[in-house]
């Protein structure tokens, strides 16, 4: 049985967490409606919604960092994508909460990863996510090759990311009107 008390935590942080998935959302789309970047690789972006995940995770934990990855992919995906684009963005973004969240988690003490650290270890997440689903699909191992484009690409992609997130969280009050 739920207390009143309890009611309006578990509704603000839903209500916090659908907010911030729809920011990530709306980076989303934004994002995929510019053109890509000249880049070696097919496909590749910065990553702008990411810094919703990488903000939500030290902010509020890797339950509503998970969360918000989850809803930001399904709901971008109907925005704009197919099942075969949602596949490779579930698959990407699953792998890179996970990644970022072992990686924070493992970090303790004087080797803690600041979010920098730990949105490049999305960024690699994210990577092989979609690679692995690629090669899955297309039954294809030669995909593989270029998952160390991706990681050559993806970390200045995951520092940038990075730096965004660490700025939220170090904006004096932002915190608070969470």
């Amino acid at each position: 049985m739920w207390t009143p008390k309890r009611t309006k935590s578990a509704t603000q942080r839903l209500v916090r967490v659908a907010a911030i998935a729809a920011l990530a959302v709306l980076l989303h789309v934004v994002e995929s409606a510019l053109p890509p970047l000249p880049l070696p690789v097919p496909g590749a972006r910065l990553g702008l919604a990411n810094v919703a995940a990488v903000f939500t995770l030290y902010a509020f934990g890797p339950l509503d960092a998970l969360l918000v990855t989850a809803l930001r992919v399904l709901l971008g995906s109907l925005f704009g994508g197919t099942a075969l684009t949602a596949l490779y963005a579930m698959s990407g973004g699953l792998c890179a909460a996970g990644c970022m969240m072992l990686a924070k988690g493992l970090s303790r003490g004087r080797l803690a990863l600041s979010p920098v650290g730990v949105s490049v270890a999305g960024s690699f997440g994210h990577g092989l996510g979609q690679i692995a689903a690629a090669s899955f699909v297309t039954r294809s191992y030669a995909l593989l090759l270029y998952l160390p484009a991706l990681t050559l690409i993806g970390i200045p992609t995951g520092v940038f990311i990075g730096l965004c997130a660490h700025a939220l969280l170090t904006r004096p009050g932002f915190l608070k009107q969470m």
